[in-house]
């Protein structure tokens, strides 16, 4: 079994990323204690929202962007129209998904329900996955996207339903095939070069 190999700036950001998470506990916590008292919206509330709404957002692309560099060679063909779609959808979702459960953990307190804690999580990793133009595994993102309906969230829900129908072009599946195709040869040949340059390219169509 080999572990995952994390750079320095991937363990900066996972440290960030604690903080971020430690912040909207102590805020829920300090908000309504297990949400057991009603408590009314101020200004003050909102504004923490915010703040660690935009936190976790922009961690989410900062996470996006370093796996995206690692990945040289999944830009190194132009997507198509759908694929770009699909991440702006998860890009749009993402925002929903974080922002929602923030603003409630932090006005409303720490809930029971697992719901919240879920899209929470699944707005992190929308938004992460549409900053890194994820290939590989996307439908298992999508899948995650349409259980969101559990969280009574039907706006990713219905985001998942269009981005699955758009994730079944034939086109869209050629292109991910041959760029996953690339990656794994590229993970099980360390130090190989995959496409060096100059050399001939296949064609992206699927037959």
């Amino acid at each position: 079994m080999r572990w995952p190999r994390f750079t320095t700036l991937q363990l900066l950001l996972v440290t960030a990323l604690c903080a971020l998470i430690f912040g909207l506990v102590t805020a829920s916590w300090r908000s309504n204690p297990w949400g057991m008292y009603p408590r009314t919206i101020g200004q003050s509330r909102l504004v923490e929202a915010l703040i660690i709404t935009t936190g976790l957002v922009g961690w989410s692309v900062a996470w996006g962007a370093v796996a995206r560099r690692q990945q040289p060679i999944a830009t190194e063909f132009k997507p198509p129209v759908e694929l770009k779609l699909i991440w702006g959808l998860m890009f749009v979702g993402g925002l929903v998904a974080v922002a929602t459960p923030v603003a409630l953990l932090v006005i409303a307190g720490l809930q029971p329900w697992p719901g919240v804690y879920y899209a929470l999580y699944l707005g992190v990793v929308l938004t992460a996955s549409a900053a890194s133009r994820r290939s590989r595994h996307l439908s298992q993102v999508v899948y995650l996207q349409l259980l969101s309906l559990f969280a009574c969230d039907p706006v990713n829900f219905l985001l998942g339903l269009i981005a699955q129908g758009l994730l079944r072009r034939p086109y869209v599946q050629g292109y991910l095939n041959h760029v996953n195709q690339r990656l794994i040869a590229a993970a099980t040949a360390p130090g190989h070069e995959t496409c060096p340059p100059g050399s001939d390219r296949p064609s992206l169509t699927p037959s």
